[in-house]
Formats: structure tokens, C-alpha cells, sequence
């Protein structure tokens, strides 16, 4: 042999150009191999990591001509992972020699959040939306920093929740109702107390109001009412007002005492 060595066979584990020469009965036949190094992949999975509840790792072994074999069963060059548990991949490349590697994720649970995701109150109301958590700290959308904020219905907001290092997002949705409270005297004399006809607990954008006086004629009509309407003159006047939300419609008599 090339290598020195005089048996019928060799073993090698270095690249390169081997030959062997037989001889019999006074003739010689030489040949030759050449042999080819492939190298292995170099597959790395990395260091075991710890997941927020929500969250996605993607695990990754190294593209080439290569065949994959995941714990998952996937036979993708990538896999996408969500829960916990021990992953492992089977590399092969062309020639059949296969690398392993393996990464543990851990994911956390997701702390038990009590925040009430849709709230009713009546319109333009305040209402308090608590979102206290054990160990947590807050960023709503309105920039508080509080456990708790007083918003006035209806709104959206949202609130990020952050516990041991994980950050929970929610929205809230404050819907709603309409519960008109509607005055039955009004006293116009200048001192902001009481001077005009306020609606409250409903949407005065869209109610349609017409007020008449006690012998059934128009005095005042609006399709976007603006809480302004101070009387014309003392009296009984009677209203008649539409909710353009529920459609609901409200009906009395309001004093205008002067």
C-alpha cells in the first residue's frame, strides 16, 4: 500500500490519494482511491431558554444539503415552538453521518389577570377598571401608571401588565348605556346653576329634541342638541327627545322658573 502497510486491507481516516499494488506470479496491478473528507454539520441549537406564556421560539439547525429529523416529527431546517419541553434534532448530511443536538424550553404560566375585558356603565360616566395583579406594574394607554384609572364610558383602552419580566397586554371595552337623567325645572337667572336644560347619561350628539310650549306649539328643535336651550320665558314646557343610538324616546315637562 501507499501508507507502507502489506495486508489485504487498510484502514484510513484521512483524506486523500491511496494506492495498492498486488502481485501474482511474477505480474503486478496497481490502482488507486481516492478518498473525499465531507464535513459534518455543525449543528447548535443553543442555550436552553425560558419562554412568557404567548410567546414563540424558533429553533433553528443549519441549512445545506442536509436531511432533518426534530422530536416534533417536522423535517424542516426550523421548527416553531410554544410550550415546554425538551427538543431535539437529527442532522444528516449527504453521506449518512448524523449530528444531534438538544435545548430545553421552559415557558412560563401566565399569571391569573382578574381585568373585566368589557365593562358597562351609563353614558358619560366615570368608572374605575382595575387591572391589579400581584407584583405587577402597569403602562396604560392613557400613560397612568396605576393599578387602577377612572375613565368615562364609552372608551377603549388597553393596559401592558408586567410580572417577573413577561409583559401581558389587555384591551379593555367600555360600553355604554344609555340611563338619561332629564331635569323637570330649570332656573335661567345667570348664577351657573341650573340656567339651561342639561341631558345627562346620553349621547346629546345624537338625540333629536323638540320642546313645546303648554298650548302644543314648537319653541325650540335641534337634531345635535348642545345642552344650551334656556327657555322662552317662564312656564311649563313639554320635550320630546329621540335617542339616534337606541331610538328610544323620552317624553316630560320641564318648569322654567326665571
Amino acid at each position: 500500500w501507499s501508507t507502507g502497510e502489506k495486508s489485504k486491507t487498510i484502514t484510513v481516516n484521512q483524506p486523500g490519494n491511496y494506492s495498492v499494488t498486488i502481485s501474482q506470479d511474477g505480474c503486478s496491478f496497481t490502482d488507486q482511491v481516492t478518498i473525499k473528507e465531507v464535513a459534518l454539520p455543525d449543528v447548535n441549537l443553543g442555550p436552553d431558554r425560558t419562554l412568557c406564556a404567548g410567546e414563540q421560539a424558533i429553533l433553528t439547525a443549519p441549512t445545506g444539503t442536509y436531511t432533518y429529523k426534530w422530536s416534533t416529527g417536522a423535517t424542516s431546517s426550523n421548527i416553531e415552538v410554544r410550550a415546554s419541553g425538551e427538543y431535539w434534532v437529527e442532522v444528516t448530511n449527504s453521506i449518512g453521518c448524523t449530528i444531534r443536538d438538544e435545548v430545553t424550553v421552559d415557558v412560563k404560566p401566565e399569571p391569573g389577570l382578574t381585568l373585566q375585558q368589557e365593562l358597562t356603565a351609563c353614558y358619560g360616566e366615570q368608572i374605575n377598571v382595575d387591572a391589579t395583579t400581584p407584583g405587577a406594574t402597569y403602562l396604560w394607554s392613557t400613560g397612568h401608571t396605576t393599578p387602577t384609572v377612572v375613565v368615562t364610558a364609552p372608551t377603549s383602552l388597553t393596559v401592558a401588565i408586567t410580572v417577573d419580566g413577561c409583559t401581558y397586554t389587555r384591551e379593555v371595552n367600555v360600553v355604554s348605556n344609555e340611563c338619561p337623567i332629564i331635569p323637570n325645572i330649570i332656573t335661567p337667572n345667570g348664577d351657573g346653576k341650573n340656567d339651561t336644560f342639561v341631558l345627562q347619561g346620553i349621547n346629546i350628539d345624537q338625540v333629536e329634541i323638540e320642546i313645546f310650549n303648554r298650548w302644543g306649539a314648537s319653541v325650540f328643535k335641534s337634531s345635535k342638541y348642545d345642552n344650551r336651550w334656556a327657555g322662552s320665558g317662564s312656564g311649563m314646557y313639554y320635550y320630546h327627545i329621540r335617542s339616534g343610538q337606541t331610538q328610544k324616546v323620552y317624553k316630560g315637562w320641564v318648569e322654567v322658573v326665571r
